[in-house]
């Protein structure tokens, strides 16, 4: 094969694309390149800055650290954080359907419906059969009040150590920052 042919072909770089076509990332809309700066654009100090302040960074850091510290308190249970305060909304009422539990737990509903889908392969939730608009309800079985019953020890003990760590006056600021969060974002 001659080196011509051999050859790839060029990277078109589009200016924008129509809606619904896809673009190599994957997305289905790629914003105007004349709108976004080239990488050689970022320097360095915009870089550290990204890194030290993004809200959004520092709080997926944050979240990801402590379910991590949850879910191996909670091990020996076989639970997951998730699956763990999953349970806690079924038990609580806050089922009224998926949608609305979804939205309770500020989780993707797909995300959601496979953990609703684990669990109640495992026998600990009962999903009702479709209602009005197609609602489902869920709720807890006798197994899933069991191993909620014995995961509450190991999340009060991870609840308490988080406590310890942080000390008082850093846990209330804590609280009072994620609510401040969850209500503005």
């Amino acid at each position: 094969m001659n080196a011509v042919m051999a050859r790839r072909p060029p990277v078109r770089r589009a200016s924008a694309l129509t809606p619904g076509a896809e673009h190599a990332t994957g997305s289905k809309m790629a914003p105007d390149a004349r709108d976004t700066p080239d990488a050689g654009d970022i320097s360095p100090p915009d870089l550290d800055t990204v890194a030290r302040e993004c809200a959004c960074r520092r709080a997926r850091m944050a979240a990801r650290k402590v379910t991590r510290s949850y879910d191996e308190a909670l091990r020996p249970t076989g639970l997951k954080a998730t699956q763990f305060t999953l349970l806690v909304a079924v038990a609580q009422g806050s089922a009224s359907s998926i949608t609305r539990l979804a939205d309770f737990l500020a989780m993707e509903r797909t995300t959601l419906t496979r953990n609703i889908q684990l669990l109640e392969r495992r026998g600990l939730i009962a999903v009702g059969p479709e209602g009005a608009r197609r609602a489902r309800k869920l709720a807890l079985t006798a197994d899933g009040r069991r191993a909620l019953d014995g995961a509450l020890p190991y999340w009060r003990k991870a609840q308490e150590s988080l406590r310890a760590n942080l000390g008082e006056a850093e846990w209330q600021a804590a609280g009072r920052g994620i609510e401040a969060l969850l209500d503005g974002a």
